[in-house]
């Protein structure tokens, strides 16, 4: 009888914290917060999204504040279940006909889906876009592990620039209220996101109109013997990374309808990682086939947080922008 008071004792106050987390999370619930509440079999781990869609009215939807969601779903290209953060904006409606224009982030090497939260405030800087542009959008966080975003010349290497396209853009337009427009949707990243966000908007201009890029890791010259950061461009036994690299070169894979998608483009000419040079010598070959590029070089920063945490919320204001002019 102890036992079974206990268990229900134990019961009552897990259902009490479920719900003070859902009222102070404006609804939503990560999966691991409702992990460690009411333990692992209460999550499932597939194809989920952890949320609580109270019945509000009109007036209330307009004052909900944004928020961050996480989603789960199964990749069919590349066999395994894929993780992506959502941000949504202030005044979402699941519920309502209206789309939203969508930017899918892209991390940097030897990071994750995850980084651009917790180390650079970037809630608070899509909320401030928003405020002072009156666009709001919908940004979605993908994780690209290490794989530079591109098919792998390796036959049993990630296919994940085929993944992004095929499974993860379907999923976030069959879960989210995203436009399917090209003109109201982007991609962004930094250094190896950068690399691909440029490759991806170039090769598919029917999905995207705009592009930011921070410090993008696009090389004029490689050697087989970088096999540290572009061992994704290797062959199965490890060979042929520089002529692979050279091969998949954001620019060879230009196509006449890329004059439209627009680029902004920012580093720092004390980048000891990507070289200055290499990111000119790449915005002046996208000039050249008549691409628009705001063009934007700081100083006194390497490669890393403290330039992209200051300079990130001008890029997110130029994307808003984009969107509200495409309109």
């Amino acid at each position: 009888m102890k036992n079974k008071s206990t268990s229900l004792a134990k019961m009552i106050f897990s259902v009490l914290i479920l719900a003070i987390t859902m009222v102070l999370g404006n609804g939503v619930i990560k999966a691991d917060t409702l992990e460690n509440i009411m333990g692992s079999q209460a999550v499932p781990k597939e194809n989920h999204i952890i949320s609580y869609e109270p019945k509000i009215s009109s007036s209330q939807v307009q004052k909900r504040s944004a928020i961050v969601t996480n989603y789960a779903f199964h990749s069919k290209v590349l066999k395994l279940d894929w993780n992506y953060d959502v941000y949504l904006p202030a005044g979402y409606d699941p519920k309502a006909a209206k789309k939203y224009p969508v930017i899918y982030l892209l991390h940097g090497f030897l990071n994750n889906h995850g980084d651009m939260w917790n180390k650079m405030n970037t809630q608070k800087m899509l909320n401030q876009v928003q405020q002072r542009t009156g666009q709001p959008m919908i940004a979605v966080f993908v994780d690209g592990f290490n794989s530079w975003y591109i098919n792998s010349p390796d036959p049993g290497g990630m296919q994940m620039q085929t993944a992004i396209i095929n499974d993860l853009m379907p999923d976030v337009e069959k879960n989210y209220r995203v436009s399917k427009k090209a003109s109201q949707t982007a991609v962004g990243g930094l250094s190896m996101g950068g690399y691909g966000a440029a490759r991806l908007a170039l090769k598919y201009p029917n999905e995207f109109s705009s592009v930011m890029a921070y410090s993008p890791a696009i090389y004029r010259k490689v050697s087989d013997q970088d096999q540290d950061t572009l061992i994704a461009f290797a062959n199965k036994k490890g060979k042929g990374l520089a002529k692979n690299y050279r091969k998949y070169y954001p620019t060879r894979h230009f196509k006449q309808k890329a004059q439209s998608v627009k680029f902004y483009v920012e580093t720092s000419r004390d980048d000891t990682v990507v070289n200055v040079k290499d990111v000119s010598a790449f915005v002046k070959t996208l000039k050249k086939k008549d691409v628009s590029v705001k063009y934007l070089q700081d100083s006194g920063y390497d490669h890393g947080w403290a330039l992209w945490d200051k300079t990130f919320p001008q890029g997110y204001q130029w994307v808003a922008q984009q969107f509200a002019d495409s309109k």
